[in-house]
């Protein structure tokens, strides 16, 4: 194993003293340092790695590279860079803020607080978006990668293992996982070719997370890929009934399992920018309350004669007749020619509903198998 000799504070790289340091991941740290060149202005951060392993050496020096060429907004500014002595580094500019999560999270009602990740997340959106334009995926997008200074401005950091766009890159052996497995998009996990929509979960994971909070940590890292793909979160105005309708609806499409239905980040801060301006549809729309057993079904029977009938629920307490309820409904259904399906959850099986639904669709009435498209058609 390579051994890396230890920096102290008071260590010098180039023209940087280094203070204290601020972290260290893989095989790089970084340290707050002041600047000795009365000419270069402010505090820096200065991320450091012994150099001796190839790969590694290959990709600190690609982000060095790609921090060159990402002089834009919202992006840590690289310094400089070089080489003192058995260490590679190079020098940013020091941010002063928190993560994403800590800043919303901060914000203690819970309205204010979806409305100010609108904000932020129309920041982050923005500059993720140039990123894309520059031909890059960042990989990495993670609550510690996202920092918040005290005007609000949205900084992205840490480019190690940013790629191309459908790249092939050398320095990501094929099927290998590259990036921080909760935050990551399924077929990121799976090892499955990628492009710049797995940012756009990554954010959506941000963006929930900043809202309604962290996540629970798994024990074993392997369980994220069900944790993706089959344990599903729900919408994040089930979590939360003060967030916007369209916030949350948003994020639902940020987190879709198919990249090609996910937006684009222009199409994420276009909606974020409407929804903190108070666009869109800022609230869950009221339902029609109805009260009282045969006003009820009139109204459902007004509602199966409409060409599109809305969605409805019925609701009540345990006793109140909503099972029987249900059944008649399903009766004038009929009658009215419409197609019923029907399903029960059962606390042992909370997805036996599901299964019930997509047998009677393919089973279809009469026992006869139906068409699978016919079948879609019914459930969608």
């Amino acid at each position: 194993m390579h051994s890396r000799p230890l920096l102290e504070p008071g260590a010098t790289l180039g023209p940087y003293r280094l203070r204290r340091p601020l972290g260290h991941g893989g095989s790089a740290a970084v340290w707050a340092a002041d600047c000795l060149d009365p000419d270069e202005a402010g505090p820096a951060a200065v991320k450091v790695r012994t150099a001796g392993t190839g790969e590694g050496d290959a990709r600190f020096l690609r982000e060095i590279e790609l921090l060159k060429g990402l002089d834009i907004p919202g992006v840590v500014r690289l310094r400089r860079a070089g080489r003192t002595g058995e260490h590679v580094w190079f020098a940013m500019d020091l941010v002063r803020g928190r993560s994403i999560r800590r800043a919303l999270q901060a914000v203690e009602d819970p309205a204010a607080r979806a409305r100010h990740a609108a904000v932020l997340g129309e920041r982050l959106a923005r500059t993720l978006d140039l990123v894309h334009r520059h031909g890059l995926v960042h990989r990495d997008l993670k609550p510690s990668n996202v920092l918040v200074d005290e005007a609000g401005r949205v900084t992205l950091l840490d480019f190690g293992v940013a790629s191309a766009v459908h790249a092939d890159t050398t320095l990501t052996r094929p099927g290998s996982v590259v990036g921080t497995l909760p935050f990551m998009a399924p077929e990121q996990i799976a090892g499955a070719p990628t492009d710049e929509k797995i940012d756009i979960f990554a954010m959506g994971l941000l963006l929930y997370e900043g809202v309604a909070g962290a996540r629970p940590a798994l024990k074993d890292p392997r369980e994220w890929l069900s944790v993706q793909c089959r344990r599903r979160l729900p919408s994040l105005a089930v979590r939360e009934p003060a967030v916007p309708l369209a916030l949350a609806a948003l994020v639902d499409r940020m987190l879709r399992l198919e990249p090609e239905r996910r937006p684009d980040a222009a199409e994420v801060a276009h909606e974020l920018a409407a929804i903190a301006a108070g666009g869109g549809t800022p609230d869950w729309p009221e339902p029609h309350r109805v009260h009282g057993r045969e006003a009820l079904l009139s109204t459902l029977g007004r509602m199966l004669r409409e060409p599109e009938p809305p969605l409805t629920v019925l609701a009540g307490p345990p006793g109140s007749g909503r099972r029987r309820l249900a059944e008649e409904l399903h009766r004038r259904a009929l009658l009215h020619g419409l197609p019923v399906l029907a399903g029960r959850c059962r606390p042992e099986e909370p997805a036996g509903a599901l299964r019930e639904l997509v047998e009677a669709a393919l089973a279809g009435e009469d026992g006869q198998a139906v068409e699978e498209g016919a079948a879609v058609q019914l459930l969608g």
